[in-house]
């Protein structure tokens, strides 16, 4: 059996995840274009970039299809220069919609709550945010969903959010969401 010596602790990761995430996109982040990615922005924490690869660096990078207004996106963390993390995340939502969810992200964030990077519920007077979790087909890969909402565990995820705009009662936004982890 191999030695876990030295391997990265599910705590660990997720103090410098819930750091680099409210530093990041929802914090309000400067945001580059990279001419190898175009069409993309991208949120780099800290802001060192690729140089140094010491200790932990984070990367958030997506793009809004100009004619159709669909987004994707991805998350990836690395510690000394190893990969340890990546999400991803695709749908739409309208741009009266963007501000109330860094407000749902940025309070889950907040409560170290961690649902496969998202958040799980979210309300306010005029929006509600859910997350659905998918339901894995192969469950012995991954621990139970109670474990990802307790922010103990990172493994795998998959699920939908989706944003309803009270009022109409109406979901305006959504986004089809992944991660794993690998450490």
């Amino acid at each position: 059996m191999p030695s876990n010596t030295g391997m990265l602790s599910n705590q660990e990761f997720l103090d410098f995840f819930f750091e680099a995430s409210l530093n990041g996109w929802v914090g309000n982040a400067p945001e580059v274009i990279l001419s190898e990615m175009p069409g993309f922005k991208v949120i780099n924490y800290p802001k060192y970039g690729w140089a140094k690869m010491k200790g932990w660096f984070y990367r958030n990078a997506y793009s809004v299809n100009r004619e159709t207004k669909m987004s994707a996106g991805f998350t990836n963390i690395w510690k000394d220069g190893e990969h340890q993390f990546i999400a991803g995340y695709g749908g739409h939502y309208p741009k009266e919609a963007i501000d109330f969810l860094k407000e749902a992200l940025r309070d889950a964030y907040h409560r170290k709550t961690f649902v496969g990077g998202r958040a799980r519920a979210y309300e306010n007077r005029d929006y509600r945010y859910k997350m659905d979790p998918l339901t894995h087909p192969y469950p012995q890969l991954i621990l139970p969903e109670e474990f990802f909402l307790q922010g103990t565990a990172v493994t795998q995820f998959s699920g939908t959010e989706v944003i309803v705009d009270i009022k109409l009662k109406k979901i305006v936004g959504w986004h089809n969401c992944w991660c794993a982890s690998i450490f």
